[in-house]
């Protein structure tokens, strides 16, 4: 820290915990524990009117969750200032070992290393010997950690709800407060070293108001409203040894958001004149005006060791608001009703509005170099709001007396300044999530369909189909070359598949309600899912991929006569399936990529009464 301490008095940070740390861990980890509770009560007061109030209050003091490491460099991109990275995949080069450096060797001792798919073979910077395919253990619930943690989580808040029905119209009221209280331990770095250890904390608490009245007549249904959001937040969160350093980051945010609405839809056609092959035709809309107001405060402090504590970032409060429309027209047509059916088609435009947001997870100091006192000023500008334009037609029909049913619709989606979150992934920069905007275009398909040949049996399908690509899409990344020399490089992610966004997807379902001669009913259903592989950052890189996989699910299930008691017996991921939900890249740091898998195997029982 320049001027911050006295010469010589700095010392290194513990990093490695003890062995007797280690045997205290926990055998099991990943543990749920949560419960919630609601009380209800109703009021009324006339006939025509009625006031519920609703309390709930919620806890979760479950595990956090441990995330699974591969090893992993990044490269330069060796091209001069100001040029334009096209290729990110070359700046990724994976490890085909570990380094013993950084004190995983006894850990991997003994243990089976795997491939990561996807991977393909680069060059080791200034030499010609290829690295090929990184490298992770073999079971990824195995658990490379040095730390349990768990996360303190308390919700709670109240709603006040009144409907009063009048003759030719109906007024209602929705007034709510929510709060919570957060604590999530973090190991972060996925190894037994304390590198990125985190303890992420926040306090909310917000109130809300919604009047509405609605309407309708013999062809025509209306309503009408106003909304109000006040909200207030503030986070601290400590990074206790990055960079043989202590780092302390605050922020806090007051929204003010209020937005007025209206909707209807009218019926060309009714019972009396619906007599010819145009038996209902309709068109609804719907017209948001939506407004918010941030005020926003972020700091960021370092401690060394000896204890002198510096701030890097002391911004003073940013103030912004936002004004955007959002709605919706849809024309929707059934051409033909029958006695076993019916086919019902709709043509939609939408306008969807995200407001704009401030990047709260900057920690970086920003005395690096001109550069990055340029760059890290544009980060504190909030992020555009989103906007998306979308246009979907689509049909549903019932067929062989409802036994049949299809449905598919084609959609299009324009996005303008999408938002996306991504993981800073720089040298000397703290790995916190920082939010980036750039247009996107999707298409798409999805249709299923729903099939009862007996009575008790029910099968159903769905499938989707997508193609999902950014564009205009550049980000700028720090690095640093020989001599410890610094530069800001522009990647391009123009043409790169959106985030989790799988270009095909299946899921159905099968059901058989047996009954037992009075006895009540036994109900075995069997769930499954295919995704194809799907990309988790904006990057487009195979290692930060998850591959495509099916998921199986079984359940049998026991039904009372009086359907109000059940029990059931499930099994959830049947084929244990590993797949990731997430990947986090650090390589620019710490040389590694952090997996977050999704849970194996589970099976349970489930006791449910209803009343």
């Amino acid at each position: 820290l320049p001027n911050a301490q006295p010469p010589g008095s700095f010392q290194t940070f513990q990093n490695n915990p003890t062995l007797e740390e280690f045997q205290a861990l926990k055998p099991w980890t990943n543990n749920v524990h949560d419960w919630a509770a609601r009380l209800m009560l109703l009021w009324q007061p006339m006939e025509e009117m009625e006031w519920l109030i609703t309390g709930h209050y919620g806890q979760n003091l479950s595990d956090s969750r441990h995330n699974q490491p591969v090893s992993a460099s990044t490269g330069l991109c060796s091209l001069e200032k100001g040029e334009i990275c096209r290729s990110p995949e070359d700046t990724l080069v994976p490890f085909q070992a570990v380094s013993p450096n950084n004190g995983w060797t006894e850990i991997l001792a003994g243990e089976e290393a795997v491939v990561i798919p996807g991977l393909r073979p680069a060059k080791q910077e200034g030499g010609s010997t290829p690295l090929f395919g990184g490298t992770s253990g073999a079971d990824p619930f195995l658990g490379w950690y040095d730390f349990d943690g768990q996360e303190f989580l308390d919700v709670w808040g109240a709603t006040l709800t009144g409907d009063w029905y009048l003759s030719s119209f109906s007024l209602h009221s929705i007034t709510g407060y929510e709060a919570s209280d957060r604590l999530v331990e973090d190991e972060g770095d996925a190894s037994p070293r304390r590198s990125l250890r985190t303890d992420w904390s926040d306090q909310t608490w917000q109130i809300s108001q919604e009047f509405r009245i609605e309407g309708e007549g013999d062809r025509y249904k209306w309503d009408g409203g106003l909304f109000f959001l006040y909200e207030q937040l503030e986070a601290v969160n400590k990074f206790p040894a990055i960079f043989q350093q202590r780092w302390t980051q605050t922020f806090a945010q007051e929204l003010i958001a209020v937005a007025p609405y209206a909707s209807g839809q009218y019926d060309f056609f009714n019972e009396d004149n619906a007599k010819t092959a145009l038996e209902e035709l309709y068109l609804a809309g719907s017209f948001r005006l939506n407004y918010e107001h941030k005020d926003f405060v972020l700091t960021s402090e370092i401690t060394s060791q000896a204890g002198v504590t510096a701030g890097v970032i002391h911004e003073p409060p940013f103030v912004e608001s936002w004004l955007g429309p959002t709605g919706d027209v849809t024309l929707g047509w059934t051409p033909l009703i029958t006695d076993g059916g019916r086919l019902k088609l709709h043509a939609r435009y939408s306008r969807g509005w995200k407001t704009g947001h401030f990047n709260a997870g900057l920690s970086v100091n920003p005395n690096f170099s001109a550069d990055d006192a340029r760059r890290f000023e544009s980060l504190l500008t909030p992020v555009d709001p989103e906007t998306v334009h979308a246009f979907e037609v689509g049909f549903e029909a019932d067929a062989a007396d409802n036994r049949v049913s299809l449905y598919a619709a084609l959609f299009r989606y324009w996005y303008e300044d999408m938002q996306v979150f991504d993981l800073v992934n720089e040298p000397d920069s703290i790995p916190t999530q920082q939010l980036l905007s750039g247009d996107a275009r999707i298409i798409g398909v999805e249709a299923g369909i729903g099939i009862r040949p007996i009575d008790g049996l029910d099968i159903g399908a769905e499938m989707s189909w997508l193609d999902s690509t950014f564009q205009d899409f550049f980000v700028s990344k720090a690095e640093v070359g020989g001599r410890g020399n610094r530069a800001n490089r522009i990647f391009d992610y123009s043409g790169n598949p959106t985030i989790a966004a799988p270009e095909w997807s299946v899921n159905g379902y099968a059901l058989y309600e047996i009954p037992l001669a009075g006895w009540g009913f036994l109900t075995p259903r069997f769930d499954y899912v295919f995704q194809s592989k799907m990309f988790l950052d904006p990057q487009g890189l195979d290692l930060i991929a998850q591959p495509a996989y099916w998921l199986f699910d079984a359940r049998l299930a026991y039904l009372t006569p009086d359907s109000r008691f059940e029990f059931a017996f499930w099994v959830s991921n049947l084929t244990d399936q590993h797949y990731t939900v997430d990947v986090f890249d650090l390589s620019r740091e710490f040389n590694t990529i952090l997996q977050v898998w999704a849970e194996p195997r589970m099976f349970g029982a489930t006791a449910s009464y209803r009343y």
